[in-house]
């Protein structure tokens, strides 16, 4: 015989009874003292769908809204009753038996409910589970509505506090957050297209969605009954060119233009000039190979790519590998173009300069770029080095490469500045950026999530020019690797 459910809908301590609940609280238990008064059993599974999981088995489930444990609630009683929150103190011995529907997931009734084993629902979500007759989504936390119910969402190239409130939100609405890309991952939110995730959902075919797809979805699911995937929230998918800074070399006025129009009606950001920091992608032809900005882009390892890139991912709406069009010649170690190709894309030996080299390129100048070719001497660098800095110089030295094929696209979305190495040193730091599926600059900039610094001068400079930015150990790039997978700073 199945064991009594109790359902208790808080009254907020600021309510002085039931009365003064909101009308979703209202409608709840009006719903659901409605199955007593006509005498309906109540299906287990509303509360229950099933232990919860972690296997792939319960993301499938999810994914086809398949659910088990689908038997009656039969013998057992259902007690729906309401509590007052400045009068409930049994909090101990709560199981998942206990059922507590609040009107918002704060304070501290909230906090201490969400330490025990009771189940933990929204009116909308109850009510809308009764209406269908499907099962509340059973997840590792509260159920507030059920909006991403059946959806498994994972996240790239935002900040490790973004991604804690996609992943509360995700769960707060019935779905599921997984920090991989998986098999059956339905959407991926992202902050920009140079991510191996990126890159990977677009083969997949997986929606691409702009961090704001989840605070509409919330927003409108706390007054309607609304789903992620529909397409009314399509005006929230991730633009072709989000955030991506592109410039041009050798083209035509007319076709320039067209090429400006297009990146930046469609989330990029179009410069006529090139900046090592700042740049993304440089659309040229074959015939401009030898310019000043594609010897740039070489130089800073950039994206050279012909001008349909740009016109067959404006007309695809996401921005598509760049195998096909690259530029003959080009190597570069953006993921946007396939950074996993073979060797020729991880040539650093030209950007280990023993001066600032020059990264400002506008062809409507005469500029110089003699001093993109300078090369410093790891011992002369050695002599201003303590300690400390000469072991970090002894790891890149001893570390084995063939640790970054192992390691996959740990530093995934993650732009990272490498500054304070030389030489060997910041050949294979760059490597590790690269290979590992990051992006790497050369010097600050709004864009940079994480600081790998060789020296100690180096870390002092980077947090006073990023103070909002991790400051870590050039180490902790081998370490990552060597771990496969993220050290710290995630």
């Amino acid at each position: 015989m199945s064991e009594e459910i109790n359902v208790r809908f808080v009254i907020p301590k600021e309510c002085v009874s039931e009365d003064d609940c909101c009308e979703e609280m209202k409608l709840a238990f009006t719903g659901l003292h409605n199955y007593n008064d006509k005498k309906l059993q109540l299906p287990s599974h509303i509360f229950f769908e099933q232990e919860y999981e972690t296997s792939k088995s319960r993301e499938y489930r999810l994914m086809s809204g398949m659910s088990q444990a689908c038997e009656p609630h039969i013998g057992g009683g259902l007690q729906a009753r309401w509590v007052h929150e400045k009068n409930f103190t049994e909090f101990n011995n709560l199981t998942k038996k206990d059922v507590f529907v609040l009107s918002q997931f704060d304070g501290e009734i909230f906090q201490k409910l969400k330490a025990t084993k009771c189940l933990l629902v929204g009116p909308r979500c109850l009510s809308c589970s009764l209406i269908e007759g499907t099962p509340i989504p059973q997840g590792p936390g509260p159920v507030f509505t059920i909006a991403m119910r059946g959806l498994i969402i994972t996240a790239s190239g935002l900040t490790k506090t973004k991604k804690e409130n996609i992943q509360q939100k995700v769960h707060w609405m019935g779905g599921v957050y997984k920090p991989e890309l998986t098999e059956n991952t339905t959407h991926l939110v992202a902050d920009n297209v140079i991510s191996d995730k990126y890159i990977q959902s677009v083969k997949k075919g997986i929606p691409i969605m702009k961090e704001s797809w989840i605070e509409a979805v919330w927003s409108a699911s706390l007054k309607y009954n609304v789903n992620g995937a529909s397409t009314d929230f399509n005006e929230h998918r991730l633009p072709p060119f989000y955030n991506l800074n592109v410039t041009t070399s050798g083209l035509s006025r007319k076709e320039k233009h067209l090429i400006t129009t297009l990146v930046n009606d469609n989330g990029g950001i179009f410069s006529g000039a090139f900046q090592s920091e700042t740049t993304d992608v440089v659309v040229l032809t074959k015939d401009s190979v030898g310019s000043e900005k594609y010897k740039a882009a070489l130089e800073y390892g950039k994206a050279c790519v012909v001008p349909a890139w740009v016109k067959d991912s404006a007309a695809r709406g996401v921005a598509l590998p760049m195998a096909k069009y690259k530029v003959l010649g080009a190597s570069t170690s953006s993921p946007l173009a396939e950074h996993r190709l073979p060797d020729m894309s991880l040539n650093f030996s030209r950007i280990t300069n023993s001066r600032p080299p020059s990264n400002f390129v506008d062809e409507t100048r005469s500029v110089d770029l003699t001093t993109l070719s300078g090369r410093g001497k790891l011992s002369q660098e050695s002599k201003r080095l303590s300690d400390v800095d000469r072991e970090i110089i002894s790891e890149f030295e001893k570390f084995d490469m063939s640790c970054l094929k192992k390691a996959g696209p740990i530093f995934d979305g993650f732009c990272i500045w490498v500054s304070g190495l030389e030489g060997l040193c910041r050949e294979r730091a760059a490597a590790c950026v690269s290979r590992c599926g990051g992006v790497r600059y050369d010097c600050a900039g709004e864009r940079v999530t994480h600081a790998a610094a060789g020296t100690r001068a180096a870390a002092a400079a980077a947090a006073r020019a990023l103070p909002a930015v991790p400051v870590l150990s050039a180490l902790w790039l081998l370490r990552s690797a060597e771990a496969r997978e993220s050290a710290a700073g995630d």
